[in-house]
């Protein structure tokens, strides 16, 4: 028993001492421009982040995400765009931090979306898709439906 206890403080020491920490929102509070992360990093980083009351939802052709307080990039979903249109809304709202949601396309071209609103996005250049967040203390809540159209 104080072997599985001994193991256990070890891990709850390396995890708290990790270089896991938020990025701080320092351009104000109606600014929710990113400031630490560049297009390279969204390019390279498929999930590198740190969060703080994350719930993700998946039902049906709905997925939904909210986190109390995230820092770093996190791939939502990702998809590949073939013989048909992909087309799907997004719903989002950042109140507090910085924030940002990018579709990033084949890994070498960025789509930013805009934040704070309702938007249906059409894509019909076929690639493979990945819909990534990216968060500076950021607070939000975000949801996408799904939806297909034939050509």
């Amino acid at each position: 028993m104080k072997k599985y206890l001994f193991v256990a403080v070890i891990f709850l020491m390396l995890f708290t001492l990790s270089s896991c920490k938020h990025v701080e929102d320092t351009n104000g509070e109606e600014d929710y421009t990113i400031e630490t992360f560049s297009d390279e990093d969204i390019f390279k980083n498929s999930s590198n982040y740190l969060a703080i009351g994350k719930v993700e939802k998946n039902i049906n052709n709905e997925s939904s995400l909210s986190v109390s307080k995230f820092s770093g990039i996190y791939k939502f979903t990702s998809f590949k765009v073939k013989d048909s249109n992909f087309k799907f809304k997004i719903e989002s709202n950042c109140s507090s931090g910085n924030f940002k949601i990018v579709l990033v396309k084949d890994n070498n071209t960025i789509i930013n979306i805009e934040i704070n609103n309702e938007k249906i996005i059409e894509i019909n250049e076929q690639g493979t898709y990945a819909l990534k967040v990216i968060g500076e203390s950021a607070k939000f809540s975000l949801k996408i439906i799904r939806m297909w159209k034939r050509i």
